[in-house]
């Protein structure tokens, strides 16, 4: 991955998202799962944790490469979700 993504393994974090200090990330729930209607490919799950509110407020969306997450304002495109065949797990994005 190019140095401008982000990389959440799985049982690390949350990471704080650089563009948004009060939005923390982090990964689990790694599964392969239908998407569209089409074949199997490898999903998550994204915890979203905002920490103006107290107590933080969590989100939690199942994530596929190539999707697009919208978050206060920004946009987290998913590049890949890896776990595979003996892969680290983790969901490596970028934010637009």
């Amino acid at each position: 991955m190019s140095s401008d993504t982000i990389t959440l393994i799985k049982g690390q974090g949350p990471l704080v998202l650089p563009q948004k200090p009060h939005l923390r990330l982090a990964s689990g729930n790694f599964w392969p799962e239908e998407v569209d209607g089409r074949e199997k490919q490898l999903t998550a799950g994204l915890f979203i944790i905002d920490t103006r509110t107290s107590p933080s407020k969590q989100d939690h969306v199942r994530v596929h490469a190539s999707q697009v997450v919208e978050v206060d304002g920004a946009k987290l495109e998913i590049l890949e979700v890896s776990g595979e065949d003996g892969q680290q797990a983790a969901i490596h994005l970028k934010v637009r």
